[in-house]
């Protein structure tokens, strides 16, 4: 189990009964079906009934442990994950606002090409090329840049490559809910 987060390394763990520890530390697991915190008092009565002399503290439920384990990692991919948002935006308005400046720059000779016969849908492919040729730049571009950034990320990746498009695999024991 990793007690400290996805990043930290397994520490070693011994399995023993309370009464042959010196002085007993440790986690107690409880598995129930419903409410985890309604059975705090229970447990905390069992416990004190085999020892009146161990404290009990920090009682919450698994899902709160593993969730605050990872909030780092997850508010970091949040984060990026809003300025990637942002970036896809302020690009798309980029893209835009390039094309439009491009087309009023060619407004004359696209008027004259117009004035000499040519068709309006032809106009059309022209404009719609120049624009696919300036996406292909651009996604090849992207597709460098990721990969180079991946590879920035893989500190934030547990269990996936930078560059794996497929869903990571569960670890053991972990079912997918389907």
């Amino acid at each position: 189990e990793r007690l400290h987060g996805l990043a930290e390394a397994t520490p070693p763990a011994l399995y023993a009964p309370l009464d042959q520890v010196p002085s007993p530390t440790g986690v107690l697991l409880v598995r129930t079906t419903g409410d985890p915190m309604a059975l705090a008092g229970t447990v905390r009565a069992a416990v004190r009934e085999q020892d009146p002399a161990l404290a009990l503290y920090g009682v919450e439920p698994l899902e709160e442990t593993v969730a605050a384990s990872i909030a780092r990692e997850r508010f970091t991919t949040l984060l990026l994950t809003m300025f990637a948002a942002l970036a896809m935006v302020l690009s798309a308005i980029g893209v835009y606002g390039l094309l439009a400046f491009v087309v009023a720059q060619r407004k004359a000779e696209l008027g004259i090409r117009l004035a000499l016969g040519a068709r309006p849908r032809a106009l059309v492919g022209l404009v719609i090329g120049h624009a696919a040729r300036l996406a292909f730049v651009g996604v090849a571009l992207g597709i460098a840049g990721a990969l180079a950034g991946g590879q920035l990320l893989r500190g934030l990746l547990y269990g996936v490559a930078a560059t794996d498009a497929r869903s990571p695999r569960p670890s053991p024991g972990v079912r997918r809910a389907r």
